[in-house]
């Protein structure tokens, strides 16, 4: 494989990495720096990412640094020299690693000649550095374009990252809010109901009319125990789901254990075999029978519930 044609495809093999769904950010990262150091024959580099006052850059992932450098590098203020230097350029070149106390520790690595930082920008935004060490002291026009086509890359890997943790965060705020809606329109009206259902009995009991005091005593006992049981299904919910982890047939065991079981609701699941099922399906089986399961607790005060599940080589009831 000739210079060019290596080039191209580290460039594709870090591409590919820009669609990676792996959620730790730090092992995409490690793998697209391995790539890069291979192609651009550096046996030393490091990624740094800006924090989100841009006030320091963290350190993300490294390969073959000293493990005093690793330890000096891992969080830097981002005006230190000669990352600020390549924050505010496109890029930062010295043949003199002595000249920079942040760069103390390369003097000791046999080979080293030059650092090289470029800027990992989106934009006008900078998201960090890319920092490598080179063996000799002449970079030529190609391999800089090389390492900023790379650093472009790379940009698109962190704040593709950025962005899914922003999508979580908000799903997490709007799951909150819907959480609490549930919460006000049912436990809250629950509760009410107690507090009048209660002070009736009072009344009556004063009143002498101890078989009406009973009557709304027991509806107290009734409403308290729904509402009882609404705060659990609301606990459950605020729980990690175990259905990505261990599968659909465990994740409804664990939502009827923890649920309809507390709830003194006698509860079975019916399963013939292992079910296969794609990610997509097992989904959304686990809400519709949660659903249903939801429907059943608050509404049908139902003392047994059966969830029985089939699958054939065509469908799945």
């Amino acid at each position: 494989m000739d210079g060019w044609t290596e080039q191209l495809a580290a460039l594709y093999d870090v591409l590919s990495l820009t669609s990676d769904v792996v959620s730790d950010l730090t092992l995409v990262l490690h793998r697209a720096l391995g790539r890069i150091l291979a192609v651009t024959v550096t046996r030393n580099g490091a990624i740094h990412i800006l924090n989100e006052a841009a006030t320091q850059l963290e350190l993300v992932t490294e390969i073959a640094l000293p493990p005093t450098l690793v330890a000096q590098w891992r969080q830097l203020p981002a005006d230190q020299p000669p990352f600020k230097a390549a924050l505010a350029s496109e890029h930062y070149i010295t043949l003199d690693l002595a000249q920079e106390p942040a760069l103390a520790g390369l003097t000791g690595l046999a080979g080293v000649q030059t650092l090289l930082s470029f800027p990992i920008r989106k934009g006008a935004r900078n998201l960090g550095t890319l920092t490598a060490v080179l063996g000799h002291e002449t970079v030529d026009e190609g391999e800089m374009r090389l390492f900023v086509s790379l650093a472009d890359q790379l940009a698109i890997i962190i704040e593709n990252a950025q962005l899914r943790r922003r999508a979580e965060q908000l799903a997490v705020v709007e799951e909150r809010n819907r959480l609490a809606r549930e919460l006000h329109d049912s436990v809250t009206q629950s509760l009410y109901s107690t507090t009048l259902f209660a002070e009736a009995a009072q009344r009556q009991a004063r009143a002498g009319h101890i078989e009406m005091a009973l009557q709304h005593l027991a509806e107290v006992a009734e409403t308290s125990q729904q509402a009882l049981k609404e705060m659990r299904l609301l606990v459950h919910k605020l729980r990690p789901s175990v259905l990505e982890k261990e599968g659909l047939l465990p994740a409804l065991r664990g939502r009827l254990k923890a649920v309809e079981g507390r709830a003194g609701i006698q509860h079975e699941l019916l399963a013939e075999g292992e079910l296969h099922l794609s990610r997509d399906l097992e989904d959304t089986s686990y809400y519709i029978v949660q659903e249903a399961l939801n429907n059943a607790l608050k509404h049908s005060r139902a003392a047994n519930v059966t969830v029985e599940i089939r699958q054939t080589d065509h469908e799945l009831w």
